[in-house]
């Protein structure tokens, strides 16, 4: 078998054979089934990174916006116009 970031619970293996196997129409092997899982763990801490710097970003944006007044751009020309105003 192939090395996993940790020993998967049956229950966990049993989910991913019962979804892939009707996909994939034959009977997988325990082998082939932590892969899946696997690969599945890996998207999943992917996804996880890029949401969690995502909203980071979106509350950065937020205090910025807060701390210039609730202009997005006040360096700009217009948004210097609109702080003056």
């Amino acid at each position: 078998m192939t090395l996993t970031p940790f020993e998967w619970p049956q229950y966990h293996l049993d989910r991913v054979r019962k979804v892939f196997e009707p996909r994939y129409g034959e009977k997988l092997s325990d082998e082939r089934v932590i892969n899946i899982a696997n690969n599945l763990y890996g998207y999943a801490v992917v996804c996880y990174d890029s949401w969690k710097k995502r909203i980071k970003k979106e509350e950065d944006e937020i205090r910025t916006r807060k701390r210039n007044g609730g202009q997005e751009f006040p360096h700009t020309e217009e948004g210097q116009d609109k702080l003056r105003n």
